[in-house]
């Protein structure tokens, strides 16, 4: 189902609507469980979203996307689940104290690990965020996760001292295009 933008001329591409949103609008609509929805919106974000992502395919769409699954495991999360259980059980019937205290047991042994803390939140965004878990719940962690990661980023002195190599090195990261990096390296040369 699409909307026509009187504003926009033949030629025109739509900000707001285009094939892959209405194939994906289609395909989310026919999600009838939560075990599928959840199990399709976890599948999304490994393969769509953050750095850890397989694929660019869907750059411009992707978050659109998530957005609209995680509405549609919203809906049917609070179809299947009524009250308390509401609040206290994860898309997956898992109850959500057991996923924060395994969390929080991860972070703990993490200490002060900046890299190692960076890898839990970013699994942790990719399979836990809200809808999946309840949002009492996630924000709980996820405030705790950030203290703990203020923590061990307050022992860097000097970050900007810091070789913009040797942090890719650190953290595994790959540049997809050359010569990214430090902006400011064109503007002092």
């Amino acid at each position: 189902m699409s909307f026509k933008n009187k504003f926009l001329g033949e030629g025109d591409r739509s900000l707001y609507d285009n094939a892959t949103r209405d194939e994906w609008r289609d395909r989310i609509s026919t999600l009838d469980t939560l075990d599928a929805a959840a199990a399709e919106l976890l599948d999304f974000r490994a393969k769509h979203i953050g750095a850890e992502r397989e694929t660019f395919d869907l750059e411009w769409d992707a978050l659109w996307i998530e957005a609209e699954l995680e509405s549609r495991v919203a809906t049917l999360r609070s179809g299947k689940y009524v009250g308390v259980a509401l609040l206290e059980t994860c898309a997956c019937g898992t109850p959500a104290s057991q996923v924060v205290s395994a969390l929080r047991e991860r972070i703990e042994a993490a200490g002060t690990d900046q890299f190692a803390l960076e890898a839990i939140g970013a699994e942790m965004r990719r399979k836990f965020k809200p809808p999946i878990i309840p949002v009492n719940y996630w924000l709980e962690i996820e405030s705790h996760l950030s203290e703990r990661l203020m923590i061990a980023r307050a022992k860097i002195v000097d970050i900007a001292a810091i070789d913009i190599e040797e942090w890719r090195e650190k953290r595994g990261f790959t540049a997809l295009v050359a010569g990214h990096g430090n902006a400011m390296d064109a503007v002092l040369r």
